[in-house]
């Protein structure tokens, strides 16, 4: 009897193992479970649709934008051509980018970012080399844009740029030197980030892209406005808060996103700056916006006015976004749970791109309020009678 019961024992341990071996096989190979890859190759893919989604959104934007408002309309006396009306456009878009996700890196890596031993965490470290290759692209699309910024302001085609009697130009206009210094700036923080190892040289190159932001902003903008230091101030304020805000979050989620304890250290910080920049970009941009604008009315009259509209919904938007965050995808972040935020701020992302495509198209529109000033002989105008 004894022997019966043994062996019945037996084969229940027998008939739970090999059960117990099959839920195993089939956590192996189940949708995912971890150490299958399937997670990361599918957030790879989820990753590369929202970068996809984002840069059409914004290349439609910027196209619509550009319609609207005129900026890649030919001119009646002189036409660079399509290559520049449009590339000017797109070369402004990318460097604008490119500037905001250097920013936001630093941002992030120098400041937000929790300290080991008084320097760099890895996390910390590994965004700093990150900056390398925004910078490096950020210098590449100024050089770019200057070159396409002299061929439309000579009204010359490209090719005739860059013949050697023009392209000294670039050294004459105040347009094209502030871009040319930009360029230089940016390359030297992304040497910068390749040799630095201390924060004291973390802190050094965010300011020396903070210069790199504000340098070309205040060429062409001093006589708008009653108050041109005021509407320059403005300005320098609404562009740097503008890409504190976005960069800091576009690196949140490109580089710690898997990093559950430095997100949920880095996220509160961060979320405390943009509120501060979401005050700072709408409060300049009312400022600014009303010194480009002579009457009320030329909102929803002129087209710089409806790209202003435009903007003004999209800062409104991401408001939204913004308390939908504090309320609720911070916890979830701080608990470790982060899938939340980062299915949020990707859909935030994409907004924030638009809204860049949009400030791009609006920096190349003129506005109403330039029909008010004194007339005086414009850069197109001084760089074709030197040509001529």
């Amino acid at each position: 009897m004894s022997q019966v019961i043994m062996q019945r024992r037996s084969g229940r341990e027998a008939g739970l193992a090999g059960a117990a071996g099959l839920v195993r096989k089939a956590d192996e190979v189940r949708p995912g479970a971890s150490g299958t890859g399937a997670p990361t190759a599918g957030r790879a893919h989820a990753a590369g649709q929202t970068v996809v989604l984002g840069a059409l959104a914004a290349l439609a934007v910027l196209v619509a934008a550009a319609l609207v408002g005129g900026a890649a309309t030919p001119t009646a006396l002189a036409d660079p051509g399509p290559l520049t009306r449009w590339g000017v456009l797109i070369a402004r878009a990318a460097y604008d980018l490119a500037a905001i996700g250097t920013l936001g890196v630093l941002l992030v890596s120098v400041v937000l970012l929790p300290r080991s031993d008084g320097g760099y965490g890895s996390d910390g470290a590994r965004l700093v080399r990150a900056v390398s290759w925004w910078a490096g692209a950020w210098s590449v699309t100024a050089l770019v844009t200057t070159l396409l910024t002299l061929s439309k302001v000579a009204a010359l085609p490209v090719p005739a740029v860059l013949a050697p009697d023009v392209l000294p130009l670039v050294l004459d206009l105040e347009q094209t030197r502030s871009l040319l210094a930009s360029a230089w700036l940016a390359a030297l923080v992304a040497i910068g980030a390749r040799v630095t190892r201390s924060p004291a040289g973390g802190v050094l190159l965010l300011l020396t892209a903070l210069g790199a932001l504000v340098l070309p902003l205040l060429n062409g903008h001093a006589g708008h406005g009653d108050s041109p230091v005021v509407t320059a101030t403005s300005l320098a304020l609404h562009v740097a808060g503008a890409a504190a805000w976005v960069g800091g979050l576009a690196a949140l989620v490109v580089y710690l996103r898997r990093s559950g304890t430095s997100l949920a250290v880095t996220l509160p910080r961060y979320s405390r700056v943009a509120l501060v920049c979401f005050v700072v970009v709408g409060a300049s941009g009312l400022v600014t916006g009303w010194a480009y604008l002579s009457t009320i009315d030329q909102l929803w009259t002129s087209a710089y006015g409806q790209l202003l509209l435009g903007k003004t919904v999209a800062l409104a938007a991401l408001g939204v976004f913004g308390h939908r965050h504090r309320s609720r995808t911070i916890t979830a972040a701080a608990s470790g749970r982060p899938r939340a935020f980062v299915r949020l701020a990707a859909a935030e992302l994409i907004l924030m791109a638009c809204a860049a495509a949009l400030a791009a198209a609006l920096s190349q529109t003129a506005p109403p309020a330039d029909l008010t000033h004194s007339a005086s002989a414009s850069p197109s105008t001084v760089v074709t009678q030197t040509v001529r």
